[in-house]
């Protein structure tokens, strides 16, 4: 994809890098150089996941049978830099979701998670905060020199199913049983 110049005024393009060139914003179209996480960063050192479409879909089945909701080896080795998430202490309960690929350049390749987000839930909850919302997520999964590894996990969701078997509330009487 060449470099396409952005009007100042256009809305924002879910997951691409804006860069300044000569004053006007263009989209970047390529892959930057791998450099090595920072030291804050859990980045495991092990040759693993050779996929990047097997990456995405193993993440996206385990985040919606709620496999995050604690510490999770697994993720350790999937993600780029792992350690910097927020404490999951509740999240999104999903109805239903959709995984589509959106596009790659060599060493990235972007899908677009789609979530229909009945609530949000919190373990203990004695509430149900109701959202009825498409939620939409694009996730990037970068090629290093140890494997494919997702960039942004989107990890604080899971399905009804997962919650109700978790013991989440997932609705408003759930909730007030508690």
């Amino acid at each position: 994809m060449p470099n396409v110049p952005v009007s100042a005024r256009a809305a924002p393009l879910v997951g691409l890098t804006l860069i300044m060139l000569s004053g006007a914003a263009t989209a970047q179209s390529t892959s930057p150089p791998w450099i090595e996480p920072d030291s804050l960063c859990g980045f495991a050192h092990v040759v693993d996941h050779p996929n990047p479409t097997r990456l995405i879909t193993e993440f996206v089945r385990r985040a919606a049978n709620g496999e995050f909701d604690r510490t999770s080896d697994w993720l350790a080795g999937a993600s780029l830099c792992y350690g910097k998430e927020p404490a999951y202490d509740g999240g999104a309960v999903v109805d239903r979701y959709g995984l589509q690929r959106l596009d790659s350049v060599p060493g990235l390749v972007r899908f677009i998670l789609n979530r229909w987000v009945r609530g949000v839930s919190y373990p203990g909850a004695r509430e149900w905060d109701q959202k009825g919302l498409l939620a939409h997520d694009t996730l990037r999964v970068r090629l290093t020199p140890y494997g494919w590894r997702i960039t942004n996990p989107a990890w604080d969701w899971m399905t009804t199913q997962a919650a109700k078997r978790a013991g989440y509330p997932v609705d408003s009487a759930s909730a007030r049983r508690r």
